[in-house]
Formats: structure tokens, sequence, C-alpha cells
């Protein structure tokens, strides 16, 4: 950490540089006017050569070369079509005429194109033969091919063209496009052989001039290189060995011109700072790498004691210091820990020692609130202030010479130290040194009060899972043991109903109809806790088989009758016939879902209300409709989203106290959702309330 440094040497000089024309600048100006010169001399003779060698050219490549190639197209097309007819003719087959259905129209345009190709050029020597040519193509197709192609009877068609008339004038157009044809291809030979001369004088011409500028500027470049290349090139031997690392490597600053001379200078001058440079960058870089790795192992561990001693190792070799420890005051925020490194040439500090928590709390504390790190060069000339005691005695009971003292704290405060420490000589605490154990100490915090939360949380999931467990287990024991005496009172029940303990006064009998009705609600109270404890205790299996929701209706039908009749409240149920909705589900399951939904219906409708119940088949997918359809209260939309969940009861059901434990719908939602279904609801306030079920018929899972 205390690399000596060379000085680098300041890149001036005050000699001004040479103007005259031996100088480098004025000889490379004259290099660079002379080459100017033989470049538009060259470039002159290039586009003279150009020109006379693409002047012929241009007129092969726009003009003739397009023009014989739609020309050719022309003839192809004329003979294709000529076949094609002469075919239709002998077989009357049709097919035979689509080369000229496919092509009729385009006669004329080869015969265009041709023209343009040749007009762009400036050519007109072969515009009447093109002519005639074009007229003697038009009369064959419309004396003879038009209307043969237009005949359905072509082998009794009276009206038809003389075959022999039709020979004539294609063959007339074969002449003329012969002569055209030779026409053109005169004209491209006579035009090649032009062009094959012109280039025959371009290209000498265009070497020539090369070569004049080649031998031109071969002279002036060694002329210029004559005076400056031996010194620039032992500068550039130079240049590549500091290049290659050998930083000792130095420019002679005698020789060559100003010019060179003076780059030599600065190149020592660059040399110079780059030996400052690479030093102190390799001692930064090494500094910079401990810091990241101590970041970095804080980082990866949640544990606060391998935190801290992750950190004081790594500050020691980091800061190439003698020892190292940091402790913590008692607080809720951080674990209380103390953690220390040292040489291994010196005493470990004793487990006992002496951390006056009042005093390192209260010097914590100046450091937090000014920002500053406590630094000490050289305890032995150091001016103490007030406030340092507890530094002064830690020093002095650990036996330093030097420190350096950081708090260690969040946003909330700070709540410990960290030390470094010199024990045999004195050492300066640079900025960079205090900046990143500030840096690193606020890494430790971070991670201490990261790793004291997530243990916390941790306990504290721990304990609501056991919370949870108990509050499951109680609920199912409560409900086993419920549900044993109820089964036992239902039962007693409906015997004396049956008349089995004697002839019942007429009142005893409307006593004893309110008692099996609110025995029949407490069972299904108890079966939906029983459920809802399977649901969270990941209990609630599906006993999947072939179920026919109608039975399982009439099921809810008879067993909802007279909760109905006791609240006044009209039953329908509109089903299918028996065997129709034929499900893969679970019976027992869904028998509770509509009991669910058709008793909820019920309690909240008013007496003289009307409950429905409807079930039909899914044309569109494969499954069953239910809707379950109320006159009641209704359910305000700002409860639809919270509808479902267990225990949420609908805020004007509370207002109205009307009972129940919020657990119904929650159940029913759960068990549709296992046979892969879905529900939904419609509702107004004061209108009703429609429940909506899909299910599939396949289940979800494989039958047993």
């Amino acid at each position: 950490m205390t690399t000596t440094v060379p000085v680098p040497v300041p890149i001036t000089d005050s000699t001004p540089l040479p103007k005259g024309r031996d100088a480098v600048a004025g000889r490379l100006r004259q290099l660079v006017i002379a080459m100017t010169a033989l470049v538009l001399l060259v470039g002159l003779a290039g586009v003279l050569a150009i020109q006379l060698s693409t002047s012929v050219t241009a007129k092969l490549t726009r003009g003739y070369t397009p023009a014989t190639d739609a020309h050719n197209s022309a003839l192809t097309t004329m003979l294709d079509i000529e076949t094609g007819t002469r075919g239709y003719i002998l077989t009357a087959n049709r097919e035979f005429l689509e080369p000229y259905t496919a092509n009729r129209t385009k006669i004329s345009g080869f015969f265009d194109t041709v023209g343009a190709s040749l007009d762009s050029v400036g050519q007109h020597d072969e515009d009447a033969a093109i002519t005639t040519e074009r007229d003697r193509a038009q009369a064959w197709l419309t004396t003879y091919a038009d209307p043969i192609a237009k005949s359905t009877k072509v082998k009794t068609d009276p009206s038809l063209p003389d075959e022999v008339q039709g020979k004539a004038l294609f063959d007339a157009f074969r002449q003329a496009n012969a002569a055209v044809t030779s026409g053109l291809s005169t004209k491209r030979n006579d035009l090649r052989a032009e062009s094959r001369r012109l280039r025959g004088l371009a290209v000498p011409l265009l070497l020539i001039a090369i070569a004049i500028a080649v031998l031109l500027a071969l002279w002036l470049a060694v002329r210029a290189a004559a005076g400056i290349s031996s010194p620039l090139t032992k500068l550039w031997q130079v240049v590549r060995r500091l290049d290659d690392g050998d930083l000792q490597a130095r420019a002679d600053e005698d020789d060559g011109p100003s010019e060179v001379r003076a780059l030599a200078r600065s190149v020592n001058a660059l040399s110079a700072r780059a030996r400052a440079d690479v030093i102190a960058e390799l001692d930064a870089e090494q500094f910079r790498q401990r810091t990241r790795l101590i970041s970095s192992t804080i980082r990866r561990t949640t544990n606060g004691n391998q935190m801290a001693e992750h950190l004081v190792r790594g500050l020691g070799d980091a800061f190439e210091a003698d020892r190292s420890w940091l402790h913590t005051f008692p607080d809720d925020r951080v674990p209380d820990l103390t953690a220390q490194w040292h040489l291994p040439r010196l005493t470990p500090l004793p487990t006992g020692f002496d951390f006056d928590t009042v005093a390192n709390r209260a010097l914590a504390i100046r450091l937090w609130e000014s920002a500053h790190a406590f630094a000490v060069d050289d305890f032995r000339v150091y001016q103490p202030i007030d406030g340092d005691s507890a530094v002064l005695k830690v020093a002095q009971a650990a036996n330093v010479r030097s420190a350096l003292v950081v708090p260690i704290g969040d946003s909330s405060g700070p709540f410990g130290l960290l030390w470094v420490a010199m024990a045999g000589h004195a050492r300066h605490w640079g900025p960079r040194e205090t900046g990143v154990a500030q840096h690193l100490a606020a890494d430790l915090a971070h991670g201490l009060v990261q790793a004291h939360l997530i243990e916390r949380q941790a306990q504290a999931v721990q304990l609501l899972r056991e919370l949870d467990q108990a509050k499951a287990d109680f609920i199912s024991t409560v409900s086993h043991e419920l549900r044993t005496p109820l089964t036992s009172i239902s039962g007693y029940l409906e015997m004396v109903r049956d008349g089995d303990g004697g002839t019942l006064p007429e009142g005893a009998v409307k006593m004893l109809t309110v008692v099996d009705r609110n025995a029949i609600r407490l069972r299904n109270l108890i079966e939906d806790l029983l459920t809802q404890s399977r649901i969270d205790a990941g209990r609630l299996r599906l006993d999947i088989a072939l179920v026919d929701l109608v039975a399982v209706l009439r099921i809810v039908n008879r067993a909802m009758l007279p909760l109905a009749s006791s609240a006044g409240v009209v039953l329908e149920f509109d089903l299918a016939p028996p065997g129709a909705l034929i499900l893969e589900a679970d019976a027992a399951q869904l028998e509770q879902v509509f009991t669910n939904l058709v008793s909820n219906s019920i309690k909240f409708t008013p007496a003289g209300g009307t409950v429905s119940v409807v079930a039909t088949k899914d044309t569109d997918e494969d499954g069953v409709f239910v809707q379950v359809a109320d006159t009641g209260m209704g359910i305000p939309e700002t409860d639809f989203a919270k509808l479902f969940t267990r225990f949420f009861r609908a805020s004007n059901a509370s207002a109205a106290a009307v009972p129940g434990t919020g657990l119904g719908l929650a159940i029913v939602q759960e068990i549709v959702q296992r046979h892969g279904g879905a529900i939904d609801l419609e509702s107004q306030v004061n209108k009703g309330t429609t429940f909506n079920v899909w299910l599939p018929s396949k289940a979800p899972l494989p039958l047993p």
C-alpha cells in the first residue's frame, strides 16, 4: 500500500517548431501538393479513358442489347402462338391456344421495347424495318390467329381464314423479322469492334499516366523520407518497446529534425507518466479486487457471524493492516456480535476485551452524524479532543499505533464500530481507505439488518404455521366432536317426530320442526367447517365416478324443501330426465356445492320469494350448466371481488344480521374448481342473485 511512485515529467517545450522548407512540416506540405497534382493527373487520364471506352459500350448495354432481347422475345412468342394455333386447328383442343391467350397482348409491348431501347441511345436506322415487322405480325394475328382462337368449331366453321393465306402472312412476318435481326446483329458487331478499339487506346493511356504518377510519387517519397526516416525509425522502435510493456525505454532527444526531437521528449515524458500510472493502477486494482471480494462474500451469506468474520479478515488483507475487529452494541436491529482478525505474529484480543458501550456508542453517534471516519496516523503524536477517550482507551488496551474507525449503522442510526489498526508503525489513512471502509461498513450493516430480519421472519413464519396447524387441528377436532352428538340428536328427533315416543301435541310438533331446521343448519355448518379444514390441510380429495347430476339435484331438492317451506320461500327445480346429465365427478361434494348454494339463496330470500334451480346440457362445450337464482336481497357490486373469500360476508347481510360463517361460497368455489369447472354470479341489490356453475363432463383427474 506504500509503493513509491515516480514523478511524471511535464509535457512542455518552449522551442517553437520550424516553419521552413527543410522542416518536416514543410517537406510534408511539398509532398502533399505533389501527390495531389499526381492524383488529379491520373484522375483526368482515367476520366478520358473511361469516356473513350464507355461511349460505345453504353450504346450496347442501354440500347442494342435490350432491343435484341426484346426482338428475340417477340419472335419466340410469335412462333409459340403459330405452333399452338396449328395444333388447335388439327386437334380442336383449346389447350393448344394457351400461348395465344397468355401472350397475345404482349407482342406490341416487345416491339415498343425494341424501339424505345434504340431511341434511348439515339439510333433510328432500324425504325422502318421494325415498323414493317410489327405491321406484319399484327396482320397475321388479326387476320389469321384471332378468328381461329375465337372459333368454337374449328374443323367445321366455314368462316375461318384460309390456311394458305395464314402461312403467307406468317412467312412475310418471318422475312421482316430476319431483316431486323440482321440489322441489329450487324450494328452490334460494329459497336463491339469499335468498343474494343477504343479500349485498346484507353488502357495504354491510363497505364502511362499511372506509371508516371507512381515514379514521381516514389521519387518524392524517397526524398521526403531521407531526412526523417532514421530518427523516426528509432523513435518508432522506442514506442514499440513501450507498447510491449518496456516502460524503461527512452528516445534520443538530440537526433533528427526539431519536430522529431520534440516528439522524442514528449514520448519520454509520456513513458514516465505511464510508469507512474501503471504502478498506481496496479495498486488500485489490487485494492479494488480485494474490496469487491469482501462485498460479494458478505452478500453470499445470511449468517451475521460469517459476515463479520469475512469483513474483518478481508479488511486486514486489503488494507495490509496488522489488526481489525468490530463489535455491535445491544440493539433490536442486529444480533450482538464481535469479530476480530490479526496477523499471526500478534496475539488476539482477549475474550473479555473491555468495550465501554456507552462511550463507544457516543463515538459512533458522533461519527455517524458528521459522516466522517476517525483516523489517527500515529497515536504517539495525536492531540485528542473531547469524546476521544473511548478510542484512546481501546487503542492503548489493544497496543495499536495507528487506527481507522468507522461506524456501522443504517438509516435509523449506528449500532456498532469497525476498527482497522497498525500495531508496529504509523500509517496515513487516505480518502480512498476511509471511503472503502465506510462502504464496507454500510454493506455489513445492510447484511446484518437483513439477516436479522430474515431470522425473525423465519421464526414468525414457523410460529404462524404452528398456530395455523393448531387452528386446523382444533376445528377438525371440534367439528368431529360436534357431529357425533348432533347425529344422535337428529336421530332421536326424527324418532320423536315419527311418534315412537307417543303422540305429540300440535304445539310440540311445531317446536320440534324448529329444532329439526336448526339441527340441519348446524349439521351443514359442521360439514362446512370439516370441509374447510380438509382444504386447509390439503386432504380434500375427489372420489371420481360417473354421477347422474339430476339425481344429485333431486336429493338437494328433498333436503332443502323443509327449510324453504319454513322460510315461506317457493323452491323450484327445473331438471332434465334422469340420466340426461352424466358427469365424471364426486357426487358427495357436488351435493355439498348445490346444498350450500340453495340454502344460501333460501336464507337471503324473504318470505314470498322464489329460489329456482335449472340444469341444462352445455351444447357448445362438453359440460353442464347449473343456475341457482333467487329473488332475495342481492349483493352489492363492491362485494363481488371478495365474495368467494372464506369468512367474508356481504355488507348488506351483515347489516341485516343474517346468520352465517362466510365459508359456504369459498367451499363451493374450491370444489367446483377442483372439478375443472367455474362459477360466477350476477346480482342486483333488492332484486336477487343468480349463481352460474359450469362443470365439465370429463373430470380433470382420471377415473380410479
